[in-house]
């Protein structure tokens, strides 16, 4: 199903709260409508309150440099609902404040302006309190009858002759406020009603004394709020209800609803689109945005689009087909209560629509389609469209300039010419200055109004699904992750990703000296790092350590902690291993002999071609022509950053941030779902190699000395070399094997993310229960010391204990550092001062899946 996208052309401040507006269907005058508006104003000498209110009679000219002029105002009573006689088009129904129905006539003249003829006190329940609303009203089909409810719960029934109105019926509905009646479109003597008792109530009013109640329904949960009956579809009837469903019903049998579909906010208006789509009802949710859903074939809801402009209430709607000079443009208006404002908004075939046109003409004889195959083709390729919704996208295509029309003659001379389409001059357009994206950053549609970023070209969805959590987007994230190969944040079982904290005894270390560049890794909590990352919590307590290095071991009682540093057991073992293999003139080692390269490459070379991975999966969406990726890239990319571009900053070492870097990531996956779609294998491939690097950034955030000696592995002994992120080291269990000396990388939701010492350096999950302080007795843990894979693994802690005694920014990389002289043996060239320049992380690494042996 192709959604609908909806693009404001104006809007206007009604100055008091908008609550109803209509379209006039007067032929000629059909860019007319009118607002209707409410305002409660409290007079505090005699503690009234008045409800004051505004006819505002609107023309809509798309062509003039004022689009929305105000023609007239009608200072009245407030105005409840407002409805267009059927058959005099000119007549204008208006339910009041006062309990009044009123009947303006539209003067047709060079400025048209609208006059009362008539109106109606409605007799309600026929008590002493006359403090009673006309809240709802509808005409007949034949025009000449007229239904009002008010908020004593009565329905009054009116004839409409001689331009007169008389009262018919009057009959006591429901126990609350009627919020809502209308005629039936299929039996001219029924009338339905709703309230805010929850009952659905059909009347036959055939009886001259009263109605006769036919059926009474009890389904809704909360206050029925709009009633629609269906005239292109016999016995439907569609009610809208606080509870916030739309339902359709058989008039037939109307004690249970045929199907229903959740919005959200309640639904207080339906309108039905007279435009040649009256499957297609707009629906008013009054805390949420106005929705259009389509009535399928098989009697289902599908919502196939959404309009955001209004904050709240929305409660007005209405929809028009304004003819232009030389197109019409379909457009809907809409108006919300609080923040009083009227809205004109064009709908049509979304971008995802125009595509397929697109691919149809490109794969077409010549790059042109006449009309009626184009339409044929169109309909295979969107199967739930009709023929009708067809011809509705081409021509919106055409308003836009999306697709060129053009004229073809035929080689039998008595024939008319052909009307052709083509593409547009693709290779000449230019996006404006000031053009924001036409695409959701979030969920990469066009459907719906988006709003534009204030400090780029970017735009979101103000709806809910867009609006999305931290958890949500990690978990979204992580569908792309082999779980064999990554430890991602819901491994650890958390409920909410804003949970995770750091663990506390995670320190750091600063030198005393007085070198500047030596600063601890600080992770920035940026939004972009909300669409994979954690951000750190402003709660965590870090612990900085003062003063010298050598960190004597301090054990409290009341207080358990971790240390980082133990003696070792004896001073023969601690002079052997003083001397380290390890050099710190190493670190500055970029590129080693020993380093080989596991690339694997998640996308094409050149970005956008087809995929030809299937990453388990059969291709869903149909493949684009190669000249239809080129047209979506110059005509749809507001910004069309490819790897490529990626490529270049790196060589020319234009990053600053890894943010700047993670940020073309993401420009890069919107710019594969923008072509190709978030359904098909190409984006499939993007979000694989988005969630390869998002992982490695975070790596990088957590440690980056981990990052680049695991990454780098210079040497046999790189695991003992040291960072600047002191990591705590313990004894950690897996189920099934003995203690085992391991680095925490970090502790979260009571689950340690450690690193085990020895010959694999293997990474795993162990429980808070299975980790032991290093400074525990091995045999109280009864670690078989016999074992040549345990020697070996303490032998390496030794070693990294060792050197944790030095400086440890020594090897760390990303700094300039003027290491110190020592009196520990660190190496053999300590004696003398060394600088040493080490590399910052390349992002270059991150596109290509990168693994070191």
């Amino acid at each position: 199903m192709v959604k609908l996208g909806f693009k404001t052309l104006v809007s206007y401040d009604t100055e008091q709260s908008a609550d109803s507006v209509e379209w006039c269907p007067h032929e000629g005058w059909k860019n007319l409508f009118v607002c209707g508006t409410y305002q409660l104003e409290r007079d505090e000498a005699t503690s009234t309150a008045n409800r004051e209110g505004r006819i505002l009679l609107h023309k809509y000219a798309a062509d003039g440099p004022d689009p929305l002029v105000l023609m007239q105002t009608i200072e009245r009573k407030a105005v409840l609902d407002q409805k267009w006689n059927p058959i005099y088009t000119d007549r204008l129904a208006v339910a009041g404040a006062d309990g009044t129905v009123a009947i303006y006539k539209l003067v047709v003249a060079e400025e048209p302006r609208l006059e009362l003829q008539t109106s109606a006190t409605l007799r309600g329940e026929e008590t002493d309190d006359r403090n009673i609303l006309a809240l709802a009203l509808d005409w007949s089909s034949d025009g000449k009858r007229l239904v009002a409810s008010d908020s004593h719960g009565c329905v009054e029934v009116f004839s409409f002759g001689d331009m007169a109105l008389r009262s018919i019926h009057n009959w006591k509905g429901h126990g609350f406020e009627a919020w809502t009646c209308t005629f039936s479109q299929h039996h001219e003597d029924v009338i339905y009603s709703g309230g805010d008792d929850t009952f659905l109530c059909a009347y036959d009013i055939r009886c001259p004394k009263e109605p006769v109640l036919k059926t009474k329904n009890k389904t809704h949960t909360a206050g029925v709020t709009s009633l629609l009956s269906l005239k292109h579809k016999d016995h439907a009837l569609l009610t809208g209800s606080y509870d916030e469903m739309v339902r359709i019903f058989d008039d037939r049998q109307l004690k249970h609803s045929v199907a229903e579909h959740g919005l959200n906010g309640g639904v207080w208006r339906l309108r039905s689109n007279p435009q040649g789509h009256p499957e297609r009802i707009l629906c008013a949710c009054m805390y949420h945005n106005f929705s259009v859903v389509e009535l399928m074939a098989n009697g289902s809801f599908e919502l196939i689009g959404e309009y955001g402009e209004h904050e709240s209430i929305c409660y007005g709607c209405d929809w028009q087909r304004i003819e232009g000079e030389e197109n019409a443009t379909s457009v809907i208006a809409t108006c919300s209560f609080y923040d009083h404002k009227l809205c004109v908004a064009e709908y049509g075939i979304p971008c995802e629509g125009v595509k397929v046109i697109w691919n149809l003409i490109t794969t077409a004889p010549g790059e042109e389609l006449e009309h009626n195959k184009l339409v044929r083709q169109l309909t295979k390729e969107l199967p739930s469209a009709t023929a009708e919704s067809c011809e509705e996208y081409i021509e919106t295509a055409c308003t836009h300039n999306l697709i060129l029309r053009g004229s073809r003659s035929n080689r039998h001379l008595k024939k008319r010419p052909s009307i052709v389409y083509t593409l547009p001059l693709w290779e000449e357009f230019e996006f404006s200055e000031l053009q924001p994206d036409f695409w959701c950053y979030e969920c990469h549609s066009s459907a719906g109004e988006v709003l534009k970023c204030e400090g780029c070209h970017r735009c979101f969805h103000n709806s809910e699904p867009c609006r999305k959590t931290i958890e949500e987007k990690q978990l979204e994230l992580e569908q792309f992750v082999h779980e064999n190969k990554r430890i991602t944040i819901s491994s650890f079982g958390a409920k909410s990703p804003v949970a995770f904290l750091r663990h506390q005894s995670v320190m750091f270390s600063r030198d005393e000296s007085d070198v500047s560049t030596t600063q601890r890794i600080q992770p920035v909590e940026d939004d972009v790092m909300f669409v994979a990352n954690v951000p750190f919590s402003s709660e965590v307590k870090v612990k900085e350590e003062e003063g010298d290095v050598k960190i004597p071991v301090l054990i409290d009682d009341d207080v358990p902690e971790f240390v980082g540093i133990v003696r070792p057991p004896n001073r023969r073992l601690e002079e052997r291993l003083n001397t380290s293999s390890i050099k710190p003139e190493e670190c500055d080692t970029v590129d080693p002999a020993s380093r080989h390269a596991e690339e694997q490459e998640m996308l094409p070379e050149d970005t956008f071609s087809l995929q030809k991975l299937g990453f388990g999966r059969v291709r869903p969406t149909p493949a684009w022509d190669r000249k239809t990726i080129e047209v979506c890239k110059k005509m749809f990319l507001r910004q069309p950053k490819a790897l490529a571009d990626i490529r270049k900053k790196i060589s020319d070492e234009s990053y600053n941030t890894l943010d700047e870097f993670h940020v073309d990531l993401l420009d890069v996956a919107h710019n594969i779902a923008i072509v190709h779609g978030t359904s098909s294998l190409e984006y499939d491939g993007a979000m694989y190699m988005l969630a390869d690097c998002v992982y490695d950034l975070l790596e990088i955030l957590q440690c980056p000395d981990c990052y680049r000696h695991s990454n780098e592995q210079v040497g046999p002994d790189f695991f003992t070399r040291p960072c600047r992120t002191r990591h705590e080291l313990v004894y950690a269990k897996q189920k099934s094997f003995q203690y085992w000396p391991a680095k925490v990388i970090r502790v979260v939701n009571n689950k340690y993310d450690v690193r085990f010492f020895g010959v694999e350096h293997r990474r795993s999950l162990v429980d808070a229960n299975c980790v032991k302080p290093i400074d525990t007795d091995p045999k109280a843990l009864k670690m078989n010391m016999r074992r040549r894979g345990l020697q070996l693994a303490m032998q390496e802690l030794l070693k990294h204990q060792v050197l944790l005694d030095g400086p440890r920014e020594a090897f760390a990389f990303g700094s300039r550092v003027q290491v110190p002289p020592s009196n520990h043996s660190i190496s053999t060239n300590m004696n003398r001062p060394a600088t040493i320049n080490h590399a910052s992380p390349s992002p270059a690494r991150l596109i290509r899946t990168q693994r070191y042996h």
